[in-house]
């Protein structure tokens, strides 16, 4: 996620990325503007503000006017909650894909929902009829101690797998059983230390709402 900044620099550059669509946003950027594609990364993770020299590059390379920029920035009062990642489904290697800073993905604002959001496709039909293939669910990672028994997760696994799944106790304290909520989908225990890690479910949306 882009993260919103104080200082005017940082709320220039999210201002403007914010209103532009990119396949691929660090090649495509460092292509434009001759920046490497590691700071490029840095800027748009938030990890540094952009320089006058990159912001002056930019604006250039994308024919951005200071009247509209500034406009913009007036206009556009909210932070992103995250980003849609249309390539990427529950169902294989999502915690691997999702940290491609060339892979495709779409900024996404929505009032009232957490911040750092990651919104991914609903695949198959195990967690039928509470989530659909086709609907988009947000998702946030969360730490192992805080899960939930009985509460839908999206659980990755050491191999890439991904499931959406109802997390309940296993057999022991070091398993846990993944359960369906359609019951032609059989439980599935797994150990814990084939568990890379575990998202949150924030919500789910349709498309058509994006």
């Amino acid at each position: 996620m882009i993260e919103i900044q104080k200082d005017n620099k940082t709320e220039k550059f999210n201002a403007m990325i914010k209103n532009m669509t990119f396949k691929f946003p660090i090649a495509e950027i460092s292509s434009m503007t001759g920046f490497s594609k590691g700071s490029i990364s840095e800027i748009i993770k938030g990890k540094r503000a952009p320089s006058e020299a990159f912001l002056k590059k930019f604006i250039e390379a994308y024919k951005i006017e200071e009247k509209e920029l500034f406009e913009t920035i007036e206009k556009n009062d909210l932070e992103i909650t995250g980003y849609y990642y249309p390539e990427i489904t529950a169902a294989a290697g999502m915690d691997k894909e999702m940290q491609n800073d060339d892979l495709k993905r779409i900024p996404v604002t929505i009032p009232g929902w957490d911040k750092d959001v990651s919104f991914i496709n609903v695949y198959g039909d195990s967690m039928y009829p509470k989530y659909n293939a086709g609907e988009i669910i947000g998702v946030k990672f969360i730490e192992f101690q805080y899960l939930n028994y009985g509460f839908p997760y999206v659980i990755v696994l050491n191999n890439g797998d991904t499931y959406i799944k109802i997390v309940q106790p296993g057999s022991d304290s070091d398993h846990l059983l993944l359960v369906s909520i359609n019951e032609f989908y059989k439980p599935k225990e797994f150990h814990l230390s084939l568990i890379k890690s575990f998202y949150s479910i924030k919500g789910v949306i349709k498309k058509e709402m994006m």
